[in-house]
């Protein structure tokens, strides 16, 4: 049934080309419907086994997805169908100022490879001077992944208007930020990198000719396996650095995968390495599907949570507001509230010392929807539909007649609107995707206009009279 509302969903977006609809037809996609596929042909490691969840559970919840989804599209097609992105000619201060902008990324992309490594490596560092809690506060704003906003819209969208080598500067800096990832144990590094590549790519696609679904489908699968890719290394890597885990030259590189996932899980690899090459093969690939299939379980994480009352205690209007006030006060906290997405790892580790514990846990936007709204969830999806239409709309005549600005603006509000829909919870989404990102946004545009402004009066000061 999800599958065909979804077939649905997609050939109605067909004629009305909203890039909006597509990220949520992707999203719900990879982490919903393929998820509850593979548990329906596969026995693999859920949520919803640990403890069992009785059926009518299951198919409540699942019905409820269904109408939320449902819910959700209706109300962006309504709501949230903003100008396409504009693909013309850049003026030549807009060419400026996506130089200047490159250069910018350039130099952040390389002080938070500096941070990250020297933190992951724990050495005392000082960064220009500035004590650690000072830098901490920068590196909140202008984190590495950040940086993704500006660095690509300006491949993606604008690399006509670069230069070979500062296409090349580009695509460095998305290397090396995918390369430090992987080399601090992050699973998700390539698949963060690929996601902020999609979003202007949507962009770009709805805004020149009519997408066949086929296109989104190839350039989604492309992305799935590189993400995979990279969700291997990084698991490799995570136990490389964790374990201090080396190996030696008769063993294979997939051995190497099959060793991080059995270490992962606390088997000893002298235990693997006794078994025959067949079954280690094929306990290597079963091992890294189910570790990488529950990571993307959306669909387990939300009838985990809508089906659990204890969650209604913890996913309140009154946890989510503490949560936000101690996020934004600066160095200090009112409440001593974590996001609410750490605060649920609670209801199942009550041993867990506040404080020490640093996991999240998906909430999912539709079980978030459910455990605040009920299924008056219904009505709350297109509202917050409306809001986003209602933000863009705003921004865009702030914007002005700048297309750079515009399209900035634009991709803002998606990368918002993909936050809220991956469900991290609304205390995070305001806090790290509304407020630091505008606030990324804007001091990155101030400075690149101050950059390309000092340097026409540079010009304008020592050229011949």
């Amino acid at each position: 049934m999800m599958t065909l509302v979804l077939t649905a969903s997609v050939l109605i977006n067909q004629r009305l080309r909203n890039p909006y609809v597509d990220i949520l037809h992707i999203v719900f996609f990879f982490f919903y419907v393929l998820r509850a596929i593979a548990l329906l042909l596969y026995p693999l490691s859920s949520d919803l086994l640990n403890p069992p969840l009785p059926i009518g559970s299951v198919t409540k919840s699942t019905v409820f997805l269904i109408l939320a989804f449902i819910s959700l599209a209706v109300g962006c097609q309504l709501f949230l169908r903003s100008p396409l992105v504009e693909m013309g000619t850049l003026t030549p201060l807009e060419t400026s100022l996506i130089k200047a902008a490159l250069w910018i990324s350039t130099v952040l992309t390389l002080a938070n490879a500096y941070f990250n490594i020297s933190t992951f490596m724990d050495c005392k560092y000082v960064y220009l001077g500035v004590a650690n809690s000072a830098f901490a506060i920068l590196h909140a704003v202008f984190d590495s992944w950040r940086v993704l906003i500006l660095l690509t819209p300006i491949l993606v969208l604008y690399g006509g208007f670069l230069s070979n080598s500062e296409r090349l500067m580009a695509i460095g800096n998305l290397v090396l930020l995918g390369g430090v990832g992987i080399y601090m144990g992050q699973k998700s590094s390539v698949l963060q990198i690929l996601l902020y590549l999609l979003f202007p790519l949507v962009l770009k696609l709805r805004s020149s000719e009519r997408v066949k679904p086929t296109k989104l489908i190839s350039y989604s699968i492309l992305i799935v396996a590189l993400a995979m890719a990279g969700f291997m290394l990084g698991k490799v890597m995570r136990v490389v650095q964790l374990n201090n885990y080396g190996c030696t030259g008769d063993q294979s590189k997939i051995e190497i995968l099959s060793y991080s996932g059995l270490i992962l899980a606390g088997q000893g690899s002298q235990e693997f390495a006794a078994k025959p090459s067949a079954v280690r093969s094929s306990q290597t690939l079963e091992i890294m599907m189910n570790s990488l299939s529950y990571r993307t379980g959306y669909f387990d994480f939300f009838v985990e949570k809508f089906s659990n009352p204890a969650y209604l205690e913890v996913v309140t209007f009154k946890q989510y507001f503490m949560a936000i006030i101690d996020k934004v006060t600066p160095g200090f906290d009112v409440f001593n509230v974590p996001f609410v997405s750490r605060t649920i790892y609670y209801v199942h580790h009550p041993e867990a010392v506040p404080g020490e514990m640093t996991n999240s846990e998906q909430i999912t936007l539709f079980g978030e929807a459910g455990l605040l709204f009920g299924w008056g969830a219904l009505l709350y999806l297109p509202f917050v539909c409306w809001l986003l239409g209602r933000m863009h709309r705003i921004l865009h005549r702030v914007a002005g007649s700048s297309m750079l600005t515009k399209n900035l603006v634009y991709l803002f509000v998606l990368q918002f609107f993909y936050y809220w829909i991956e469900g991290m919870g609304l205390d995070m989404l305001l806090v790290l995707n509304l407020l630091h990102t505008g606030i990324f946004i804007l001091g990155i545009l101030i400075l690149a206009a101050g950059i390309v402004g000092t340097h026409r009066l540079c010009t304008w000061l020592w050229s011949p009279r």
